[in-house]
């Protein structure tokens, strides 16, 4: 019977907490908009610590990050690659700024131009933002709408907002509840309950709205993510490890939960009651044998939605079949979902 391998190890993570897109009552007035905070940055930085703990401390992956083995990506905004600085202090162990190591390995995260940025998922090429315009106005997403016509008006009057639609609906209610849970002092009028129904409102809009279901939407913003992880990657580290350099690929991406909804729900995670919340991670094993025809590739899943300021992280996992991955990718990028 053939042993299998950990071949590679891809994380992605969602930024950590931050400050609004945009600001109804000024509440945080050091930190910017759309900003990470401190509770962001510490929760970052406890997702470095449990990665650090399960794969660096117990020898899995050569800790020696500023080999090329390892890799960092990030999106190109102050929340993510912020974030992404934090996780790199917890797995290097450091948090001295100017320590000559981190300075080094604070450059190796790769920041690409939004417009080729494959980790954005769509959000900014011109064919999935239409595709993502075009599902605020379908009847899922009008039914959200009346169904919490109530709740929205007593929002509204809270913010002396007048009401918006489509997309733009959404980012007013995730901006009131991140401002609530910054401590906003301007927003009494809506409580516990009514801040409750608004967090789950706006997960089911974000479901509604991102079409990841739509073959065209994930031949634009989802297949190219998984061929560069599941192709071209696989390629790469199986022709690495066949030279006998038997070291584990660890490669960590930072992006936005939008990124991880249409990235699990490509895979068909069910993200009930599930939504990625701040620092959400998933992390994809991929493992081979010598044996690839009785023991194929496999990738196991692992998602944690939300993860703690302190103290390890709890997985769900799931496992695939690495040829089951490929078929689908093949399946969303025929020419008959074009």
């Amino acid at each position: 019977m053939s042993n299998y391998k950990l071949l590679s190890v891809h994380v992605m993570s969602r930024h950590g907490d931050r400050n609004p897109t945009r600001s109804y009552t000024h509440n945080s007035p050091v930190v910017p908009n759309a900003h990470l905070t401190e509770r962001g940055a510490k929760r970052a930085f406890n997702v470095g610590q449990s990665l650090h703990d399960l794969y660096f401390k117990t020898g899995i992956i050569d800790n020696t990050l500023s080999d090329s083995h390892i890799q960092f990506r990030s999106t190109n905004y102050q929340r993510t690659i912020a974030s992404m600085r934090s996780i790199i202090q917890a797995l290097a162990q450091c948090q001295n700024e100017d320590d000559p190591k981190l300075i080094n390995l604070y450059k190796k995260i790769y920041v690409p131009e939004p417009k080729d940025d494959q980790i954005l998922l769509g959000q900014l090429c011109a064919e999935g933002t239409q595709l993502i315009a075009n599902s605020a106005d379908q009847p899922r997403f009008r039914k959200l709408k009346r169904d919490s016509s109530a709740l929205l008006n007593t929002m509204f009057e809270a913010i002396h907002e007048k009401q918006n639609n489509g997309w733009y609906l959404a980012v007013i209610i995730d901006a009131v509840i991140v401002e609530r849970e910054n401590g906003a002092p301007l927003l009494p009028s809506l409580d516990d309950s009514m801040m409750a129904q608004l967090r789950q409102l706006r997960n089911d809009m974000f479901f509604s709205i991102i079409p990841f279901s739509n073959p065209k939407y994930a031949e634009v913003a989802l297949v190219p993510f998984y061929r560069e992880v599941f192709v071209q990657h696989f390629d790469e580290d199986n022709a690495a490890l066949s030279r006998g350099d038997t070291r584990v690929r660890y490669r960590h991406y930072l992006s936005h939960d939008l990124t991880m909804i249409g990235m699990l729900g490509f895979l068909g995670i069910d993200l009930t009651a599930r939504h990625p919340n701040y620092s959400a991670t998933v992390i994809f094993e991929t493992y081979v044998s010598d044996d690839h025809i009785n023991s194929p590739p496999y990738v196991l899943v692992h998602y944690c939605h939300t993860p703690p300021l302190e103290g390890p992280l709890t997985f769900e996992k799931q496992r695939f079949s690495l040829s089951d991955v490929l078929e689908k990718i093949k399946t969303l990028s025929s020419p008959s979902n074009k």
